[in-house]
């Protein structure tokens, strides 16, 4: 599917989500070693321990910030596609 000169493809999903999911699992993994009893592959008790924490504050914050930068996103990529759907005469 091509958008303007912004060509997608279905592989560009699956690279997304590969990455995203082996950077999460390299994620959890490193700070389950960090932690006290590292001889476990990963140590939910300390990952539990860590979200105890967190302040739920921090989570809204975030929430917030990512819900605003994908409305500005979201914003920014509409021309694209108005151009495309409704051209002008």
């Amino acid at each position: 599917m091509a958008v303007g000169s912004l060509k997608l493809d279905v592989r560009l999903l699956l690279l997304v989500s590969s990455v995203w999911t082996i950077g999460l699992i390299v994620t959890v993994y490193g700070i389950s070693k960090s932690g006290p009893n590292s001889d476990k592959l990963i140590d939910f008790g300390y990952l539990g321990f860590l979200f105890r924490q967190i302040n739920p504050y921090m989570f809204t914050a975030m929430g917030i910030a990512a819900a605003i930068g994908f409305s500005v996103l979201g914003a920014a990529w509409c021309p694209h596609l108005a151009v495309i759907i409704l051209p002008l005469p």
